[in-house]
């Protein structure tokens, strides 16, 4: 999700907290608060159902959840590999490069023969 979705969201959730805590605020001052308590009681058991509900569940189930990517194998191993172009010394691996990089010395240019020793064209 980008960053201007992502704020909606953010706003979303903050406008619904921000509804439901005035909606019961409001209902609990017209119950009484004798009968509030129990109320919140009861939401409160079936929150905390819920949550247990949520965090057992990836353990019921064996899922690791949505990672960022290729997770390499159980003993967390990363495998690359690098394809085309011409590779000179050790190869530096990363993310999000830019521009001309150079690492290292260059491959040696061919040598030209002196002057005198070049060959002639027939």
């Amino acid at each position: 999700m980008g960053g201007r979705g992502r704020r909606v969201m953010t706003w979303v959730g903050g406008v619904a907290f921000a509804g439901v805590a005035v909606a019961m605020g409001v209902y609990f001052g017209r119950v009484g608060l004798e009968d509030a308590d129990r109320t919140a009681s009861v939401i409160g058991a079936f929150v905390a159902l819920v949550s247990l509900a949520v965090a057992v569940y990836p353990l019921v189930t064996g899922s690791r959840g949505t990672g960022g990517g290729d997770l390499g194998d159980a003993r967390g191993a990363t495998y690359n590999t690098v394809e085309g172009g011409t590779v000179h010394g050790p190869v530096v691996q990363g993310r999000d490069f830019h521009g001309d990089i150079t690492l290292g010395a260059a491959p040696p240019r061919p040598q030209e023969p002196p002057d005198g020793e070049r060959g002639t064209a027939r």
